[in-house]
C-alpha cells in the first residue's frame, strides 16, 4: 500500500479507533463501519479532513459506505491482525 503522510496516518488510526460494526469483502478483507466525524481532528476544516479521506480513499484504507445516504458513515480497512 502507499506511504501515508503523518496526517493522513493519524486520521487512518482515528478512523480504526472509532471503528464499529465490521464486514469481509470478497477479497477476504475486513472493513469497519465508522462515524466519520468522530475521527476528524480538532480545528481541522471539513474540506481538508476530505482530502485526506480522498487520499485513504486512493491508497486503498477507506471507502464511502455505498448504504449509508447521508455520507455519515465510512468503512476503514482493519488493521493487520485485528
Amino acid at each position: 500500500m502507499t506511504k501515508l503522510s503523518a496526517n493522513a496516518s493519524a486520521i487512518l488510526k482515528a478512523l480504526r479507533e472509532n471503528a464499529e460494526s465490521e464486514t469481509t469483502d470478497k477479497a477476504g478483507r475486513t472493513w469497519h463501519s465508522v462515524y466519520i466525524d468522530n475521527a476528524r481532528p480538532s480545528g481541522m476544516n471539513v474540506h481538508m479532513f476530505a482530502g485526506y479521506l480522498s487520499a485513504l480513499e486512493a491508497a486503498g484504507y477507506y471507502r464511502p459506505d455505498s448504504m449509508d445516504t447521508t455520507s455519515s458513515f465510512g468503512l476503514v480497512l482493519a488493521a493487520k491482525g485485528k
